[in-house]
């Protein structure tokens, strides 16, 4: 985490985006910082990335909805859905 800090001050987010990323990864689920990791995470994605074809939205889910990102090609032809396991976020297959 303190990869993380340090490079979130010095303003290289993309780098912050993968040491917060790996720090929750390792951390149990029942550590308190895995949720700030997890916010942290997000913080430094959407500032590494802006300005990018990234907009975040929320599908509908019987009571409930679900985050996703839409991620638009230049020559869109088709929707292609892709979901990961319990250990993944959606923000790692931006660039797939």
């Amino acid at each position: 985490m303190e990869l993380a800090r340090r490079a979130e001050k010095e303003h290289r987010f993309a780098h912050a985006v993968s040491y917060y990323r790996l720090a929750e990864f390792y951390l149990p689920d029942t550590a308190s910082a895995k949720a700030l990791c997890y916010q942290k995470f997000r913080t430094c994605f959407d500032l590494a990335y802006q300005g990018r074809e990234i907009e975040r939205m929320e599908v509908p889910f019987p009571g409930t909805f679900l985050p996703a990102l839409r991620l638009r090609a230049e020559r869109e032809r088709a929707v292609l859905v892709i979901h990961g396991g319990y250990d993944s976020f959606m923000e790692r297959y931006a660039f797939v």
